[in-house]
């Protein structure tokens, strides 16, 4: 599994593989294997690398980990394959609405639920649309202040790729 990891500014592309007993990882492009494999519990992990052990305490949400080993303490921002994808697609699809206002699906999935209504007066940035895709529920905001002039879409709905979900006028 492949995941991009931000630590103190730093961005790096860190894949683990696992193998007859041995964890390895490949930190852009420097393989590095354990001692044995990693111990996983609720809490974390125990590992050995280059004959010393060490724990690493986790806490974390969607995206920021907290890593504590051998009481230093860390700050990072951990996304896999498909977050980063997903993230970009997200970002592709604010481009193109910041220049109008239509609102269209950046990727296939479902309609969940629709916040606003036809008529509805909107700020930027408000939630207008909850979809799911890839197996995770995103929120669509609204790219402009406006009000919500046609919606072209309903709950439970399935949508393609850059179908047009709703339409805003500036106010």
């Amino acid at each position: 599994m492949k995941y991009y990891i931000e630590l103190d500014g730093i961005k790096r592309e860190v894949e683990v593989s696992e193998a007859e007993n041995l964890t390895k990882f490949t930190i852009d492009d420097e393989v590095v294997e354990l001692d044995f494999p990693a111990q996983i519990d609720r809490n974390g992990l125990s590992f050995m690398l280059d004959h010393r052990m060490y724990r690493a305490d986790i806490t974390s949400d969607d995206i920021n980990l907290s890593l504590q080993i051998n009481n230093s303490e860390f700050q990072a921002i951990v996304k896999d394959e498909r977050r980063k994808l997903m993230d970009k697609l997200m970002r592709q699809n604010k481009r193109q609405s910041n220049t109008v206002g239509e609102i269209k699906a950046s990727m296939p999935g479902l309609i969940i639920k629709l916040n606003v209504t036809v008529g509805e007066t909107v700020d930027k940035g408000s939630s207008l649309i909850v979809m799911e895709a890839m197996k995770m529920e995103n929120e669509i905001n609204s790219p402009i202040n406006g009000i919500v002039d046609q919606c072209h879409v309903g709950a439970g709905q399935a949508v393609s790729k850059g179908q047009l979900l709703m339409s805003l006028k500036n106010t």
